[in-house]
């Protein structure tokens, strides 16, 4: 499972970024805004799924860009279920 972390810190102004999704070709999958409201965090799981409706992924990667305020900080991972690894 691909999961993102999206952190604003603590800042007094709402911040807004873009997310970019490719799969493991570089190809672009998607694009989609997300807003952080001061001191929020948001995480979501199986973007790719939930936001590119893509469900079989053996790789990808994302690239963020701020669009409005400073002091975000993004993060990805990758979880493995341990029925996917049987």
């Amino acid at each position: 499972m691909f999961e993102t972390v999206l952190e604003g810190g603590n800042h007094t102004r709402y911040r807004s970024l873009r997310s970019h999704p490719f799969d493991s070709g570089g190809n672009p999958v998607g694009e989609y805004a997300v807003g952080l409201s001061p001191g929020e965090r948001k995480q979501e799981d199986r973007p790719f799924f939930s936001r590119a409706g893509l469900s079989a992924m053996a790789a990808g990667s994302a690239r963020v860009t701020v669009a409005q305020g400073s002091g975000i900080i993004a993060s990805a991972s990758v979880a493995v279920s341990p029925s996917s690894s049987r």
